[in-house]
This record gives structure tokens, C-alpha cells and sequence, in this order.
């Protein structure tokens, strides 16, 4: 039997932190993620199974940086590591920080919850779609320093490279981007919200329609929103 990860939602892509994260429709995970700071030091997670099947699921904390996630994260304590939730059910994780000296940037790790077992593909191929579901973790730094985000423009042709730098020591959570043509028109740029990381910068390319002479980015983020002016044709 063929065994396929046919879903990596990431929870930290999701917009609001209100509400339950669903995945592929079968299961949901709440809170959307975990903040811990000198006071807290302990938080649960809340696994839900929406679906008609056992859900079974490996816990896996990982370091998250600008790079992207890579080593363990041995700081974040979590019990059970290995989750099955029954159709109907709910399972609780709890978390803990273990006790580190204060940074004066903040930390990120993710909490990722492999599926091991899962549903099989409604093809009739016999390939198991395997669910992985990302929950971002943070933890304040000493004293908090916002300083506004810096945007930087590059025109390729017909594309728009566009460089996002957070110089703040925390992270900025991405709502919306989005440009101005010389008309007064509006337009969204799809990037998925996402998280800027503490003193990182993040970069992605949009597609400018043919013919567009100026106008304006603008970026709508936690703390508020910035915009520069669209550069020049080359």
C-alpha cells in the first residue's frame, strides 16, 4: 500500500486565532498557536476528529527559523507524543517551556503533528492520504521593540519581487498585501498570511498585468500597515 502525504496544511498560514484550524475537513486543532512568555510556561492543545475514522497522529517539535524548520526543539515538553483520536472525539496535548534564560528576541518553534495512519484515496489506488499539520509556537523576548516593517521592490518584466524585512524582535503576522495601479484599482496578492520571524525578511514574486505604468504595494500586518511606490518599468 502506497502511503502519500497528500495535505501539509500549515495551522500558521490560517487567518484568526479564534477558531478552530480545520484540515482536509476530518480534523481540527485548536488554539491555531501557543504563546509563552516569563509567566506562562505551560498550554494545551485541543485535537479534534471531525471525520468516520481513527485518526492517529505522531507529535514532532521542531525549531523554527528564517531558514525555515529544521533540528528538535528539546525546550518544548509535550505529552501524549503519539495521538489517536477516535471519530467524534477529541484528544488534549499539553505543553510545556522548559526553563530558559530570557532572550532578548523571541523564539519560535512549530509543533508538528504527523498522521500515520489516515484515509484511503477515493481513486481506488489504494494510496493512503496522510495529513501533517504545523502549529507555531512563540516566546517573548525580554522587553518587546516593534519597528515598522521595511519593503523593498524589484520589477522583472512583468513581475514584482518583493522583499519584506521585520527589524522588530518579535514576529509580524502578514493580513494582507496588496497593490494600487495608477488608476485607483486594487489588487490582493495572494501570499497565504504569513508570519515574518523576529529580525528575518521574507520574499515572494506577484505578476503585474501588462501595461501597468505605477502605483503602490501595500502591506496590512499586526501592527499596522505600510506601502511604497511600485519602481519603474526597466
Amino acid at each position: 500500500m502506497q502511503r502519500r502525504h497528500a495535505l501539509g496544511l500549515a495551522v500558521a498560514c490560517l487567518p484568526g486565532l479564534s477558531s478552530p484550524a480545520r484540515a482536509a475537513g476530518s480534523f481540527s486543532v485548536f488554539p491555531t498557536q501557543l504563546r509563552f512568555d516569563e509567566r506562562i510556561g505551560t498550554a494545551s492543545l485541543r485535537l479534534s476528529n471531525l471525520g468516520s475514522t481513527l485518526g492517529v497522529f505522531q507529535v514532532d517539535p521542531r525549531i523554527w527559523t528564517a531558514e525555515g524548520v529544521d533540528e528538535s526543539a528539546t525546550e518544548l515538553i509535550i505529552n501524549p507524543t503519539i495521538v489517536s483520536v477516535a471519530p467524534g472525539r477529541q484528544q488534549m496535548l499539553r505543553v510545556g517551556l522548559t526553563r530558559q534564560p530570557p532572550s532578548p528576541v523571541e523564539r519560535a518553534f512549530r509543533i508538528y503533528l504527523q498522521q500515520v495512519e489516515g484515509e484511503r484515496s477515493p481513486s481506488g489506488t489504494g494510496t493512503e492520504l496522510l495529513l501533517r499539520i504545523g502549529v507555531p509556537v512563540f516566546v517573548a523576548p525580554i522587553e518587546r521593540r516593534t519597528l515598522p516593517l521595511e519593503l523593498r521592490l524589484q520589477r522583472e518584466g512583468e513581475r514584482l519581487q518583493v522583499q519584506i524585512t521585520n527589524p522588530s524582535n518579535h514576529h509580524q503576522r502578514l493580513l494582507r498585501v496588496r497593490w494600487q495601479d495608477g488608476d485607483g484599482a486594487w489588487v490582493e496578492v495572494d501570499t497565504r498570511p504569513v508570519y515574518v520571524l523576529a529580525q528575518s525578511t521574507v520574499r515572494f514574486a506577484t505578476p503585474l498585468p501588462t501595461g501597468v505604468r505605477g502605483g503602490d504595494l501595500e502591506v496590512h500586518h499586526d501592527e499596522g500597515a505600510v506601502s511604497t511606490p511600485l519602481p519603474p518599468r526597466a
